[in-house]
């Protein structure tokens, strides 16, 4: 037994050899677990890694699929947005566990993305309402102008 490609584990109460070259590591996930996602587009080779969270495991007879609710436009200037996406046999996308140490930052940094899309959105808002006022001001004293000139 070469002891870098073989050791000897005991699984319930049964010691069993195992080759290390052929073991299949199988990962265990719970719904809302954080996760990282790799989503491979469909017809570019831009592969984009996004955080996100298991939010449904779902044991279809054929077609078994992990729901994962991941942040979309991760960079400043785009608005992010929450999207969802399935990962099953036939899906081309890929999903690791997050260490428990990233999750903090991962939250900062969403909290952070979306508070400066709401900064942005809230100042477009008020611009709007500075212009409509204006023009309705203006408007009124034109409107006024042209009553009082009638009479």
């Amino acid at each position: 037994m070469n002891e870098e490609t073989h050791r000897i584990v005991e699984i319930g109460g049964i010691k069993v050899e195992l080759d290390l070259r052929t073991a299949k590591v199988i990962e265990t996930y719970r719904v809302g677990d954080p996760v990282r996602l790799l989503l491979k587009p469909e017809y570019s080779t831009d592969y984009k890694i996004c955080p996100g969270f298991l939010i449904g495991l779902y044991p279809f007879k054929d077609l078994s699929s992990i729901c994962v609710a991941y942040v979309d436009g991760e960079t400043w200037g785009s608005t992010p947005a929450i999207k969802f996406v399935y990962i099953n046999s036939k899906s081309k996308h890929e999903i690791a566990p997050m260490a428990e140490a990233e999750v903090p930052g991962v939250l900062k940094n969403a909290q952070e993305l979306f508070t400066a899309a709401i900064d942005k959105k809230a100042r477009e808002l008020f611009e709007l309402e500075q212009q409509r006022d204006f023009f309705l001001r203006r408007m009124g004293t034109i409107i006024n102008n042209t009553e009082e000139n009638a009479s």
